[in-house]
């Protein structure tokens, strides 16, 4: 928690004592009155009553009466408005904190490293970034407020009831303190293991959810549709069982507590009819007792659903403590520097593993991009393109060997700097549920989007006849993830939007691969216009006729450059090599 919600917490706790004291005060002002309703010549045989009495000074009986009543309406009409008041400011504290939790939560998510995102399932991301800090805050830190403002509570009363007669406290600590242990002790690691429950499931429920969505053409061609059903009805059974067992566990202590109380009135009573030589006291004894139990009685229940809900929030604590401790993968914005490109970028000896891999992915890798040059990649699947592209984008660093810019060699701290140059092109090019606009302005707010550099990138990617077209132009919508463009439009939307930001050097990974011959043929040919603007290009792909504008091609095979070539070299390679096969 952040030093400054500590703070917070203190000035909470100072606000909940207040409270407690008076919500103690209100049903203290009660007892006087109390107790000459039921014992009229009370002021005689009471001291402090007597005293009281002379202190006020009433014209009679019943104007003190009258006095007294008055009070008690003021007074508790006081208390309940600070209770008010006090609930605002922790309602504010803990909202305040949910927020905190939830931004710093995807922060972290969002400075976490590329092998974080490609071991991690997606729908566990979402859930630890929007349902652990709720969870966290309605299961842990609004149930230990309640605990601590309850407890308060609690002891106040009980010590006045101890300064009025010892004897309550010791039957309230032989009839329900017992009880309470013991469904406690029952309890516990059921709620603890409902809890869990909960937590594992949920996002196990939205990894279904994610996948019936975004696999909805599969889901429907190959019939799988029971298949989802079953195991979404599945989780969602033991999602609602463990709630509805929670429910009950829930109920329970309000009934226990409603038990023990009625058992201690009657100890009380038997005490005093089988005990007591003198039974006038008994009366009033009872009442003062069902006056302290009138507001003991919903602060146990709360207390112990308190600790019941922070004992079920045992499983979201380590989930938090997970998200919010183990941010190693952080890193330290304000130490970036500013790097400069002016004539190349040069490859020395990298070399890659993955980590828990058994084979190198690159090795020894070495070749130079001359600035304004043009560049493809190619190779077999797994022949280490798509991991020499991530070190690239600098999402994998390399074991070994070098990545120069000009003089210069890439580190952390240059990581902003480098990626300022540089505009991505990836094979499924992701598109906000918005405008055209508004995906090409990738993150800029509609209102601020630069006119003249939006036209000017929409001109440089050939996307401009196919805007004209559209009725509502730069408006028109694309859809959830791009759903109402072809693959070749989506890809020009991508390298309007990588110019748009006055990328340098372009970055195409296998943009063309899942296009028609035709539309291939059309993005190659914008990808040559570009690189006569003096950009750096730099083409992965698995064909190579994609590659026909290149000025050079590094072949790959199993993470090592087997030849650099020109077009029509490797072309004519493997067309020799077609024929011998």
């Amino acid at each position: 928690m952040p030093r400054a919600y500590v703070r917070k917490s203190v000035l909470l706790v100072a606000l909940i004592f207040t409270n407690s004291f008076l919500d103690v005060l209100g049903i203290a002002t009660l007892i006087p009155l109390l107790v000459l309703l039921l014992e009229p010549d009370a002021i005689e045989k009471n001291g402090w009553l007597s005293e009281l009495y002379t202190f006020v000074s009433p014209e009679s009986y019943a104007y003190f009466v009258a006095i007294l009543c008055g009070t008690v309406f003021l007074v508790i009409v006081a208390k309940n408005i600070f209770s008010l008041l006090i609930s605002r400011t922790q309602a504010r504290f803990t909202f305040n904190l949910l927020e905190y939790f939830t931004f710093r939560a995807f922060q972290i998510f969002q400075l976490k490293d590329f092998l974080y995102f490609k071991k991690v399932n997606s729908a566990t991301i979402v859930h630890r970034v929007r349902q652990v800090p709720l969870w966290l805050t309605s299961n842990v830190t609004t149930p230990m407020i309640n605990l601590l403002s309850e407890a308060m509570i609690l002891t106040i009363i009980l010590i006045g009831i101890l300064s009025y007669n010892y004897l309550v406290i010791v039957l309230i600590s032989v009839t329900v303190v017992p009880v309470f242990i013991g469904f406690y002790r029952f309890a516990k690691k059921k709620i603890q293991h409902y809890g869990k429950v909960i937590g594992e499931i949920a996002p196990k429920m939205e990894k279904v959810l994610y996948h019936s969505i975004f696999g909805y053409v599969d889901v429907k061609i190959n019939d799988t549709t029971d298949l989802f059903y079953n195991q979404y009805q599945g989780h969602t059974k033991e999602f609602t069982t463990a709630h509805k067992r929670l429910f009950i566990f829930n109920l329970i202590p309000t009934k226990i507590i409603e038990v023990s109380m009625a058992l201690t009135v009657i100890v009380i009573v038997i005490y005093g009819t089988f005990l007591l030589e003198d039974t006038s006291g008994l009366v009033t004894l009872l009442a003062v007792f069902g006056i302290a139990a009138f507001r003991l009685i919903p602060s146990l229940n709360r207390m112990i659903q308190a600790i019941m809900r922070i004992r079920g929030g045992q499983h979201f604590l380590k989930m938090a403590e997970e998200v919010f401790l183990e941010s190693d993968h952080i890193g330290d914005e304000s130490s970036q520097v500013t790097l400069q490109f002016e004539n190349r970028i040069l490859l020395s000896n990298v070399s890659f593993q993955y980590p828990n891999s058994q084979e190198v992915a690159l090795k020894d890798v070495t070749f130079e991009i001359g600035k304004g040059e043009a560049i493809g990649i190619v190779g077999r699947s797994g022949s280490g393109k798509t991991t020499l592209m991530n070190i690239f984008l600098r999402f994998l660093k390399e074991d070994s060997g070098m990545v120069m810019v000009d003089d210069t060699s890439l580190t952390d701290h240059h990581v902003r700097s480098w990626r300022n140059y540089i505009g991505y092109v990836q094979q499924d090019v992701y598109l906000l549920d918005g405008t055209i606009a508004e995906n090409i302005a990738f993150g800029v707010h509609r209102e601020e989007i630069d006119q003249n550099r939006l036209e000017e990138a929409i001109k440089m990617a050939s996307l401009d006849d196919m805007v004209e077209e559209l009725p509502n132009g730069l408006q028109s919508h694309v859809g959830e993830r791009g759903t109402k463009f072809s693959g070749g439009q989506k890809q020009r939307i991508g390298i309007a939007r990588a110019l748009y930001w006055g990328a340098q050097i372009l970055l195409f990974d296998e943009a063309t691969s899942a296009l028609d011959s035709q539309t291939e043929g059309e993005i190659t040919e914008s990808i040559r216009r570009l690189s006569e603007n003096n950009l750096t290009i730099v083409v992965i792909a698995h064909r190579i006729t994609s590659l026909k504008y290149c000025s050079r091609i590094v072949k790959l095979e199993k993470g090592a450059i087997v030849g650099i070539h020109s077009y029509d070299e490797l072309l004519e390679k493997e067309i020799s090599k077609e024929k011998v096969e």
